[in-house]
């Protein structure tokens, strides 16, 4: 796994202008995990009198002519080189929607793609694969004017289709008629013959309402960790709060501040929605991705192999790259640290990657106060833009930083966490975290003394052979480390030179 330094030459943009928001991103590369450089939205509502006119109407133009001016300003201040425009439901559908990408063109230099309804579905699915590569299930894309639905299975994107009921269509196409708009979308979801043949799978969410909803049920659950990128709840647990939700009047949720004001007169009709999507597919859990089309866009750019590449161990490659001193050693202390949890159990791969992604942000926080360094290794660890990663699994690697860098548990930072992991697990994240404060303080971070030196668990000790060329490394710092390791494996310990390969 390799990587380079982007520049300004390498930026990419995506330019959506949805039914509901016009929005502007910039990617640092095209690559497997690109860092966003700028992402701006702008609420138009294109798409808002679509459902009983037909057309856009002249003042939601008017403002998304005026967003795009800015935008194409900051493609040329930015320099940016590569471009990609498209457009979504309100414009594929309305009858003005030629003459206003006509204008498009005109006022502001960008040519948009008006992309398929079944397009769009297979962007979004391209996205969520992209964070997640093991998904399974269906991919849900709600917007202001469609609604887009996808299976995923096996990396790959199968059956499309793009519905014609986001809410703020139904909602002008029903003039709020409840009793209307939910007769319409049972019909639609009905319509589709595919959507329950995989049960007891996941149902992927992307798009702005749905978010919304997601972040609102994550507040009143108080999750330890408030970020939406693989946000796991049942959907026995799901269903009934947007059943609720999509009954009452939004203006009277306390949690209503935290919703743009533009969304909130919709988010109990996408509620209705998220319900009735969740019956029909009988999915057993709904897991919320930020990753949607225009990360799809990036994804879809890549070779297969690009495509392969693991995005967490990625991005935390490049988090090493960018802060680690010896970003070198992540690797290296990821091999020293192995022979100590070696497991056959079923969770074997998935706990040795995420030993690895943890290993490559042991050195993370060295530029920190030495009092706040394991709270900048947690804060990384927990709220990260990683990918393909548990809220548990952000917990672990929280636990392990922060015993790397001699945090306490009890510490405001990492003690609410703890209970996303079970004793068994905290306890692993702790031995992971001493261990890698062993191999920081033998090697002093350089290549030499890890590679002439290995741990090994040996019947009821850990052994901890040394070259004899090396064996003033072993000092009272390192003693006092190896003990409180054994101490959290419960077991001896023993010291021995050998030359390693020769035992």
């Amino acid at each position: 796994m390799s990587l380079h330094l982007t520049s300004q030459e390498d930026y990419f943009a995506v330019l959506d202008i949805g039914s509901n928001s016009v929005r502007f991103v910039v990617f640092s590369s095209i690559s497997r995990t690109p860092d966003t450089v700028f992402n701006e939205k702008v609420l138009c509502g294109l798409g808002r009198d679509v459902g009983t006119t037909g057309a856009m109407h002249q003042e939601a133009m008017d403002k998304a002519i005026v967003a795009l001016k800015r935008f194409s300003a900051l493609v040329r201040q930015m320099e940016i080189p590569k471009i990609y425009a498209f457009a979504t439901a309100a414009i594929r559908d309305a009858s003005n929607g030629t003459a206003f990408v006509d204008r498009v063109k005109t006022e502001t230099g960008f040519e948009v793609e008006v992309i398929e309804g079944t397009e769009e579905a297979r962007l979004a699915a391209l996205g969520v694969i992209s964070s997640n590569p093991a998904a399974r299930g269906i991919v849900g894309d709600l917007g202001g004017g469609s609604l887009e639905l996808a299976r995923v299975a096996d990396g790959k994107v199968h059956e499309c289709v793009s519905l014609p009921i986001g809410p703020l269509r139904l909602l002008q196409q029903t003039e709020g008629d409840r009793s209307a708009f939910k007769t319409i979308v049972k019909e639609a979801l009905k319509s589709v013959g595919w959507l329950n043949k995989w049960p007891d799978e996941e149902l992927y969410i992307v798009g702005g309402a749905w978010r919304n909803l997601a972040r609102l049920l994550l507040i009143e659950r108080q999750e330890p960790i408030e970020v939406l990128q693989g946000f796991a709840v049942p959907t026995d647990e799901f269903r009934p709060f947007a059943s609720a939700l999509s009954k009452s009047k939004f203006k009277e949720n306390p949690n209503k501040k935290l919703i743009p004001p533009r969304r909130r007169d919709i988010l109990p009709f996408a509620a209705y929605l998220l319900k009735k999507v969740i019956s029909y597919s009988e999915t057993k859990r709904v897991v919320v991705s930020s990753y949607g089309v225009r990360e799809g866009v990036c994804f879809d750019s890549l070779t297969a192999d690009e495509q392969k590449i693991d995005p967490l161990l990625n991005r935390c490659l490049s988090v090493a790259l960018e802060r680690c001193r010896f970003p070198e050693h992540g690797n290296m202390l990821f091999n020293w640290v192995k022979p100590l949890f070696l497991s056959d159990k079923a969770d074997g791969p998935h706990m040795e990657r995420l030993h690895r992604a943890t290993c490559l942000l042991a050195d993370s926080a060295w530029r920190a106060h030495p009092d706040y360094k394991a709270e900048r290794a947690v804060e990384l660890a927990l709220h990260g833009r990683w990918l393909d990663i548990s809220h548990s699994d952000r917990a672990y690697m929280g636990v392990a930083l922060n015993q790397l860098y001699g945090g306490k548990m009890d510490k405001a930072y990492i003690k609410d966490v703890l209970i996303l992991l079970s004793d068994e697990r905290r306890q692993q994240a702790r031995a992971l975290g001493a261990a890698l404060r062993l191999g920081q303080r033998l090697s002093g971070g350089t290549t030499d003394a890890l590679s002439t030196s290995e741990i090994r668990l040996d019947k009821s000790k850990v052994v901890l052979v040394l070259d004899p060329d090396y064996r003033d490394l072993y000092g009272s710092i390192v003693k006092r480390r190896l003990k409180t390791l054994c101490g959290l494996l419960g077991r001896d310990y023993e010291v021995t030179y050998e030359k390693i390969g020769e035992v």
